[in-house]
């Protein structure tokens, strides 16, 4: 059974550049940044499924904006 996960992660832009391209055993990792008003950086993050060993499928993600808290 597939599973699909989508995470949402407010990052600092040096974390989220430290995270930028790392991927977890079986997981690929892909990260949009985009700052709020404040400078930090809102993370659009989006999980890879693992299929085997040599393949992987992209879920794709989309920029999510900031919002008045």
């Amino acid at each position: 059974m597939e599973q699909l996960i989508k995470s949402v992660a407010k990052l600092t832009p040096e974390l989220a550049a430290q995270l930028m391209g790392q991927d977890a055993p079986g997981m690929s990792f892909k990260f949009n940044p985009v700052l709020d008003a404040d400078g930090n950086s809102i993370i659009s993050l989006s999980m890879a499924q693992y299929l085997n060993a040599n393949q992987y499928e992209v879920i794709d993600f989309k920029p999510i904006q900031a919002e008045e808290v």
